[in-house]
């Protein structure tokens, strides 16, 4: 199962990659109106990463956006685990924190439902200041990875790089909003579905605030 969700999500990226190349060749003599290509880093507080993004028109209103990055996943976990001592099983407390960082790379599409009103308002929409509906895909590996499980009779530290396999799908709702200078806050959220070697898909939901700097 998690074999085919690994495959499946390796298709559909290398699959709107070849979209994203032949479409974009497609609209690249047409007037492209409010959207513009743009290069920029943007630094996530929220979930904790730095990534390159490259956002390229593909028609009037929708775009595609590459990225590369790095990720960081924090998790503090308590919660009763039981052990057995002299045949008598005893429920104890159990710690864990969990540390990962995440190199990965992603495709995204947007469409820009709400430029002309915008426009029409008087509002500036450089750097792709609007709201947006979208599909986005990061694929990537687990990468470093520190865990500490303690409790009151067992403790436990490992650290490690893992090549192991994860993903992650999501419809998103987003919008961007110009801060001055090239500056632009970013706000997405949206269901999704997370994959890899090791575990089971699982419901997530993707919520990124994140400030970028347009070059």
């Amino acid at each position: 199962m998690i074999k085919n969700y690994i495959f499946t999500s390796k298709a559909i990226f290398a699959l709107l990659c070849a979209i994203c190349a032949s479409v974009n060749f497609a609209f690249a003599q047409i007037d492209l109106s409010h959207l513009q290509k743009q290069h920029a880093i943007e630094l996530s507080p929220v979930t904790p990463g730095v990534r390159y993004l490259y956002e390229t028109p593909v028609s009037r209103k929708s775009t595609f956006e590459f990225t590369g990055g790095m990720d960081a996943s924090l998790i503090f976990a308590y919660s009763k685990s039981s052990v057995k001592i002299n045949e008598e099983r005893i429920e104890e407390k159990e710690r864990r924190f969990q540390l990962y960082l995440t190199p990965n790379i992603g495709l995204a599409y947007k469409f820009y439902y709400n430029m002309d009103k915008r426009v029409e308002a008087g509002k500036n929409v450089d750097n792709m200041a609007g709201n947006y509906f979208g599909l986005r895909m990061i694929n990537g590996l687990e990468g470093w990875t520190t865990e500490k499980v303690k409790t009151e009779t067992y403790k436990m530290e490992r650290q490690g790089f893992s090549k192991n396999y994860i993903g992650f799908a999501s419809a998103v709702w987003g919008m961007n909003r110009n801060l001055g200078k090239n500056f632009v806050f970013n706000f997405e959220v949206g269901p999704g579905n997370v994959f890899g070697e090791d575990r089971e898909s699982e419901f997530s939901l993707r919520l990124n605030t994140g400030f970028k700097k347009v070059f």
